[in-house]
């Protein structure tokens, strides 16, 4: 395989990553949205809930989901990434009269450091997803506790302020 070779597959694969790891980020922040549209129409069921739901489960509920929320629009923030090599900086006459294989790398070098970048924000992008999930879950857990009713059965406006009382003592010490 010659060096002209060699480095085609580099950038070619270099490309493709690069392309795949796009893609990637696209699609979380296309579910960081449509949490967004969920969690916003939950809110106004839980709003709708029975008169007979406690206030309780109405206010974690909500609470629940604006977080959900406010974590998905933490992650549809618009990152700046990196700096990356302008396409006329390559007809600037120190790169131009370079040869192929030279402006090859340059770009290469230039993806990688774009890729451990994408690689960075999609891990960040990722745990906050996980959050979302996780409130989600939850909201939907209290709110189907509150359709069913368990919440006014287990006279939970009553225990609440007692559990939040216990847990104060108990992290006073």
């Amino acid at each position: 395989m010659t060096e002209k070779e060699s480095i085609d597959t580099i950038y070619d694969y270099t490309e493709s990553h690069l392309k795949a790891l796009e893609e990637s980020l696209t699609r979380l922040d296309n579910k960081f949205s449509t949490f967004i549209g969920f969690s916003s129409v939950l809110i106004r069921l839980v709003l709708d809930l029975p008169k007979n739901s406690t206030i309780t489960i109405k206010i974690l509920t909500c609470a629940l989901l604006v977080a959900s929320i406010v974590v998905s629009a933490v992650g549809l923030k618009a990152t700046k990434t990196g700096r990356c090599l302008h396409p006329a900086a390559l007809m600037e006459d120190k790169y131009f009269e370079q040869e192929e294989v030279y402006r090859q790398c340059l770009l290469v070098n230039d993806r990688i450091e774009l890729i451990d970048e994408y690689e960075k924000l999609g891990e960040s992008k990722g745990k906050r997803f996980n959050w979302v999930i996780g409130l989600f879950v939850v909201a939907i857990t209290l709110y189907g506790v509150g359709v069913s009713g368990l919440d006014t059965q287990f006279k939970m406006d009553m225990w609440w302020p007692r559990l939040g009382a216990d847990l104060a003592k108990l992290l006073r010490g």
